[in-house]
């Protein structure tokens, strides 16, 4: 039996990725960014976990992702308690973890078909 990978060129995957640059489909982006399987939205805004909204999260929340990724830049980190407030109610799961897992994780998601959105932070 061989089992071969299926690539699928229209989706959106991380060929590479550093705490400070992230390249998609060879394009290199150097600031915060939103990114799921059909769509790239450039310059998200937040660059440190601390200045993350809640309009930051329902821009991303508007794309109907299953799934929410947020990376956290270098190091994983916690939004404000705060924070968990602005997001209460919105019936999206939301993982927080650093910016180089978020990608692995989203590549294994989109690669499997799922409706995954990142919003990542690159310091």
């Amino acid at each position: 039996m061989e089992l071969k990978l299926q690539y699928d060129s229209t989706i959106n995957y991380f060929q590479s990725y550093s705490s400070h640059a992230i390249s998609i489909k060879d394009i290199e982006y150097q600031s915060s960014l939103i990114v799921t399987p059909r769509k790239i939205i450039a310059d998200w805004g937040p660059t440190n976990i601390d200045f993350v909204s809640g309009d930051d999260i329902e821009k991303i929340v508007n794309l109907n992702p299953e799934v929410i990724l947020i990376g956290t830049g270098k190091r994983l980190r916690f939004p404000k308690p705060e924070f968990y407030a602005e997001i209460a109610g919105k019936n999206v799961g939301i993982e927080f973890m650093d910016t180089l897992a978020a990608c692995r994780t989203y590549n294994v998601l989109a690669t499997e078909s799922r409706e995954v959105a990142t919003g990542l932070i690159l310091e």
